[in-house]
């Protein structure tokens, strides 16, 4: 159920979800700054859960005690959705302000992933925990299932906003959201003499020396893979748009990537991540046991998630 206020005009549009709790606010400060410096139209979307529906479960028993029908009790419900989003504004200096606001009844990750589908934002922003004290307890919260399938890119932001990054760091393996990656990174606001490493994580399987030929040397490995990378690198930073100002740097490290990557996030004091969504393998895409997602779990700065362009 939905019933929307406040429209804007045409143009970008920045989406981000309130709910009241740290996390959402964090993301609100975000999004209004990235709006403001991409002149972007920015749209707020609180999401109220539907009252216990015992009436709906036994018509009877509603009609007999005259308990509310289920769509009262949304209608109440959008009310009071109506009413905190109003509050939550209130909290933070907005409450007059005509920002273009959302209020829908329902699961907050199928009400979000519906609007994202309605508005077709540049950007969703969201807290990376919710306000319900379950969500805050168990992974898989409404972030989370938010970034399984939405189709445009996705701000993750902690208790604390960042800002412009300091120290951005952008993990990629040259598959299909690298490029992505790249131009997202471009057209990100980063702090005066901002560091932006691109770092790739490599892992030789098990069997990788028994494959080979006995003659071929360790050395020789390290050597054919720094030119590789060397020239993957190159060719990557050759696509960077023209008056990006950032500094760019590579590294290359060797383990599991999800622990090279944050071992590398904690060492160098990074505030933000660009990851893509899906690896080199179509089939990683957000498994329970993929990069991404343990990246989007465990770091606890700013998450950029950018999905691959088909």
């Amino acid at each position: 159920m939905s019933q929307d206020g406040q429209g804007g005009g045409q143009g970008e549009v920045i989406l981000v979800a309130l709910d009241g709790s740290a996390p959402s606010f964090a993301a609100l400060e975000e999004a209004r700054a990235l709006a403001a410096d991409w002149q972007a139209r920015l749209a707020v979307v609180h999401v109220e859960e539907p009252f216990p529906g015992a009436a709906a479960s036994v018509p009877i028993l509603r009609d007999a005690l005259g308990l509310p029908d289920p769509l009262a009790e949304g209608r109440v419900a959008w009310q009071v959705g109506q009413e905190r989003l109003q509050g939550y504004l209130e909290d933070v200096g907005l409450g007059e302000r005509p920002i273009e606001r959302h209020v829908r009844v329902g699961s907050p990750a199928q009400e979000i992933r519906a609007l994202v589908d309605e508005l077709q934002p540049s950007l969703l922003v969201l807290g990376r925990t919710g306000a319900g004290k379950v969500e805050q307890l168990l992974l898989g919260g409404t972030s989370e299932r938010l970034l399984v399938g939405t189709e445009v890119p996705v701000l993750l932001v902690g208790a604390r906003a960042v800002g412009p990054s300091r120290r951005l760091l952008v993990p990629v393996d040259f598959g299909p959201c690298t490029a992505e990656q790249l131009r997202w990174v471009c057209r990100l606001p980063l702090a005066e003499g901002a560091a932006v490493t691109f770092l790739s994580v490599y892992a030789l399987p098990s069997y990788f020396w028994d494959a080979v030929e006995r003659d071929v040397s360790e050395a020789a490995v390290e050597e054919a893979l720094r030119q590789e990378y060397r020239r993957l690198f190159a060719e990557l930073f050759a696509c960077r748009a023209e008056g990006t100002g950032a500094h760019f740097v590579e590294a290359v490290r060797q383990g599991v990537p999800t622990e090279e990557i944050l071992a590398f996030a904690q060492e160098e004091g990074v505030d933000s991540v660009v990851v893509g969504d899906r690896g080199s393998s179509a089939f990683s895409s957000w498994l329970p046991g993929s990069t991404a997602l343990k990246v989007s779990r465990a770091f606890p700065g700013n998450v950029w998630v950018i999905p691959g362009r088909s």
